[in-house]
């Protein structure tokens, strides 16, 4: 896939395209509420990291070199599923986010959606998932998809739930 792009190909093992999933797009800008937010998130991280009170010279340097792209990528990532399906997860825009929501920043992979867009192998839109508020999907594995939920104390669990078969049992 081209992040700027809704635009994903599939492809066999020798490279050879399988199919193409697209979906219209309309790029969005990030403002500088967006900025102000990822950047305090990262410098709340590195604080939490190394143990700091304040922010640091050192830490408002590597801060301040952030670089941000003109708009916002099209989608964050991507996990094969179910019988070959494609999940498709949606880009969070900071400023769109809960408070809750900006809570799950991970200085690793950044924010996280709840939302994925679910195409069948032959590259058919199913519609939009909905993941549990608080949960953070890692793996898809079979016809379950594994992942961390975190209590009203923070407290992290690892969870599985099954996926819907298209016979109406989980």
């Amino acid at each position: 896939g081209v992040s700027d792009r809704y635009r994903i190909g599939r492809y066999d093992r020798s490279g050879q395209l399988l199919s193409i999933v697209s979906k219209p797009f309309q790029p969005r800008s990030g403002e500088e509420g967006d900025r102000r937010i990822v950047s305090g998130e990262i410098t709340a991280a590195l604080m939490a990291r190394f143990n700091l009170t304040a922010a640091t010279p050192a830490v408002e340097r590597l801060v301040g070199r952030l670089e941000f792209g003109k708009t916002f990528p099209a989608h964050a990532g991507f996990r094969v599923g179910y019988q070959g399906s494609l999940w498709v997860q949606h880009y969070p825009i900071p400023s769109d986010l809960t408070d809750d929501e900006r809570r799950s920043f991970d200085p690793a992979i950044g924010f996280t959606s709840r939302y994925w867009d679910v195409y069948e192998r032959g590259g058919r839109f199913l519609g939009t998932v909905e993941m549990p508020a608080r949960f953070r999907s890692i793996l898809f594995r079979d016809d379950r998809i594994y992942g961390v939920w975190r209590d009203e104390f923070d407290v992290e669990y690892v969870m599985g739930t099954a996926v819907l078969s298209g016979d109406d049992s989980s």
